[in-house]
Protein backbone atom coordinates (compact mmCIF):
# COMPACT_ATOMS: atom_id res chain seq x y z
CA UNK A 1 0.00 0.00 0.00
CA UNK A 2 1.28 3.48 -0.89
CA UNK A 3 0.64 6.36 1.46
CA UNK A 4 -0.12 9.61 -0.32
CA UNK A 5 -0.59 13.17 0.85
CA UNK A 6 -1.92 15.97 -1.28
CA UNK A 7 -1.58 19.48 0.02
CA UNK A 8 -2.68 22.88 -1.18
CA UNK A 9 -0.54 25.98 -0.72
CA UNK A 10 -0.87 29.72 -1.13
CA UNK A 11 1.71 32.42 -0.85
CA UNK A 12 2.41 36.11 -1.18
CA UNK A 13 5.86 37.57 -1.75
CA UNK A 14 7.06 41.16 -1.89
CA UNK A 15 10.38 42.83 -2.52
CA UNK A 16 12.39 45.67 -3.94
CA UNK A 17 14.84 45.56 -6.81
CA UNK A 18 17.50 47.86 -8.20
CA UNK A 19 17.94 47.91 -11.96
CA UNK A 20 20.93 49.72 -13.45
CA UNK A 21 21.94 50.39 -17.02
CA UNK A 22 24.95 52.60 -17.64
CA UNK A 23 24.44 55.78 -15.62
CA UNK A 24 20.68 55.18 -15.12
CA UNK A 25 19.22 53.48 -12.03
CA UNK A 26 15.67 52.46 -11.11
CA UNK A 27 14.16 51.11 -7.89
CA UNK A 28 11.17 48.81 -8.41
CA UNK A 29 8.68 47.39 -5.92
CA UNK A 30 7.01 44.05 -6.59
CA UNK A 31 4.28 41.96 -4.97
CA UNK A 32 3.09 38.57 -6.21
CA UNK A 33 0.62 35.95 -5.01
CA UNK A 34 -0.13 32.45 -6.09
CA UNK A 35 -1.67 29.07 -5.40
CA UNK A 36 -0.30 25.55 -5.65
CA UNK A 37 -0.71 21.88 -4.89
CA UNK A 38 1.77 19.07 -4.23
CA UNK A 39 1.59 15.28 -3.83
CA UNK A 40 3.91 13.29 -1.55
CA UNK A 41 4.62 9.56 -1.27
CA UNK A 42 6.70 8.31 1.67
CA UNK A 43 7.70 11.94 2.47
CA UNK A 44 8.98 12.53 -1.07
CA UNK A 45 7.33 15.09 -3.32
CA UNK A 46 6.33 13.31 -6.53
CA UNK A 47 4.37 16.14 -8.12
CA UNK A 48 4.18 19.84 -7.47
CA UNK A 49 2.53 22.78 -9.22
CA UNK A 50 2.52 26.46 -8.27
CA UNK A 51 1.21 29.35 -10.35
CA UNK A 52 1.37 33.09 -9.72
CA UNK A 53 -2.17 34.46 -9.73
CA UNK A 54 -1.13 38.10 -9.72
CA UNK A 55 2.08 40.08 -10.07
CA UNK A 56 2.34 43.82 -9.58
CA UNK A 57 5.63 45.58 -10.38
CA UNK A 58 5.93 49.34 -10.22
CA UNK A 59 8.67 51.92 -10.63
CA UNK A 60 9.30 53.66 -7.28
CA UNK A 61 12.26 55.91 -8.14
CA UNK A 62 14.70 56.58 -10.94
CA UNK A 63 17.80 58.68 -11.39
CA UNK A 64 21.07 59.26 -13.20
CA UNK A 65 24.57 59.00 -11.81
CA UNK A 66 25.79 62.39 -10.66
CA UNK A 67 28.94 63.84 -12.14
CA UNK A 68 29.28 66.24 -9.19
CA UNK A 69 31.61 65.38 -6.32
CA UNK A 70 29.79 64.01 -3.26
CA UNK A 71 30.18 66.61 -0.50
CA UNK A 72 27.27 65.81 1.84
CA UNK A 73 24.69 63.05 2.27
CA UNK A 74 21.15 64.03 3.34
CA UNK A 75 18.84 61.66 5.23
CA UNK A 76 15.73 61.76 7.39
CA UNK A 77 15.30 60.21 10.82
CA UNK A 78 12.56 59.69 13.42
CA UNK A 79 13.43 60.04 17.12
CA UNK A 80 12.34 58.02 20.19
CA UNK A 81 13.72 59.03 23.60
CA UNK A 82 12.77 57.95 27.14
CA UNK A 83 9.80 55.86 25.95
CA UNK A 84 8.13 58.91 24.38
CA UNK A 85 7.36 58.97 20.68
CA UNK A 86 8.61 62.06 18.90
CA UNK A 87 6.85 62.63 15.59
CA UNK A 88 9.69 64.56 14.11
CA UNK A 89 10.97 63.71 10.71
CA UNK A 90 14.20 65.66 10.92
CA UNK A 91 16.55 66.06 7.99
CA UNK A 92 20.25 65.59 8.70
CA UNK A 93 23.42 66.06 6.67
CA UNK A 94 26.57 63.97 7.09
CA UNK A 95 29.96 63.74 5.40
CA UNK A 96 30.57 60.75 3.08
CA UNK A 97 33.03 59.31 5.64
CA UNK A 98 30.35 59.27 8.38
CA UNK A 99 31.59 62.29 10.36
CA UNK A 100 29.87 65.62 10.98
CA UNK A 101 26.20 64.65 11.42
CA UNK A 102 24.12 67.85 11.56
CA UNK A 103 20.37 68.22 12.21
CA UNK A 104 19.11 70.74 9.63
CA UNK A 105 15.47 71.01 10.73
CA UNK A 106 15.22 70.51 14.56
CA UNK A 107 11.49 69.71 14.75
CA UNK A 108 9.83 67.89 17.62
CA UNK A 109 6.23 66.93 18.39
CA UNK A 110 5.90 64.82 21.55
CA UNK A 111 3.02 62.36 22.08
Amino acid sequence: MVDGVVGASAGISAGFGLKTSGDNSEIHGKIAGGLGVSAEVFSHVIASYYKDIFTFDTLLAQGKKSTLPLEKILFERYQNFDGKVYLNKDIYSINPNGSGSTNLTNTSIIL
